[in-house]
This record gives structure tokens, sequence and C-alpha cells, in this order.
């Protein structure tokens, strides 16, 4: 998790690498911004978004900095003060709803987005939506290369 309250190592939550809390300067809080700044500007770059594309794209890029904003200020919540199974049970079920809620507005943002893609840039798009983990685009960083 690149640095997270656990103290992940390995591949931050926005694709970006590092090892370790604040591996990457000033810890993940501080850098979330401009690593979720450098992923939209990768994946705009890679799509090759056109002026008749950017309401779809700017709908998309803030889900995802919305998103993202609300993973960290989760995150950043102090350790849960559940003392029994049932409390942890409910606090489990509690987080797994919000997720569910923020991957259905994703869901939304990106089949407008993919929408308004041409051919070729939806085989891009496929490329970088949807892998083992939403928050980057393959297993292990930026992109998947055939």
């Amino acid at each position: 998790y690149g640095g997270g309250p656990r103290g992940g190592y390995g591949p931050g939550m926005m694709g970006g690498g590092g090892f370790g809390p604040g591996a990457a300067g000033g810890g993940p809080a501080v850098n979330m911004d401009a690593r979720m700044d450098a992923r939209l500007s990768f994946l705009k770059t890679e799509l090759k978004i056109t002026s008749d594309q950017q309401a779809a794209w700017d709908a998309y890029a803030t889900q995802a900095k919305a998103q993202a904003a609300t993973m960290q200020a989760f995150h950043a919540q102090p350790p849960s003060t559940a003392q029994t199974a049932t409390e942890r049970i409910d606090q489990r079920a509690e987080r797994a709803t919000l997720r569910a809620e923020q991957m259905k507005a994703m869901s939304a943002a990106v089949k407008d987005l993919y929408a308004a893609l041409t051919p070729e840039q939806k085989a891009v798009a496929d490329q970088h939506f949807g892998g083992p983990r939403m928050s980057q685009t393959g297993p292990r960083g930026y992109g998947r290369r055939n």
C-alpha cells in the first residue's frame, strides 16, 4: 500500500513506486494530490482526450479525486475502538458499504467517459481501467504493455 497506515511496502495507491512510509518524500498524505494529478495526467495523455471529450474526462477526474480524498481521510482515522466481535464486524460492514458506494460512482464516471471515446481510445482504456486494482493500471504500475 505504498507507505500506508500500516507502513506497507510496494506500489502506492495511485501506481507510484516507493518503499516504506514517506519514501516518495513527505509521506503518503502529502503526496496523494501529486500522485493523483500525475496519474490523471498520464491517463489523459495516453487516451489522447480531445476537446469534445473534455467534459466526460473532467467528470471522471473529479470522481477519481473525490474517491482518493475519501479513502485518504478514511485511512487517516485513528484505529478503531471497537472491542467486541460484533462491533468489529459492524465497522467492517460500514467500510465495505462505503467502498461499494464509491465503486458505483466510479463505475458510472468510467462508463460515461468510455462512451465518449473512439474505438482506438477504448482499446487504450481497456488496458488501464478495471484491472486487478482500479487505482492503478496493472498489477504493478502505470500500464500493462503487451
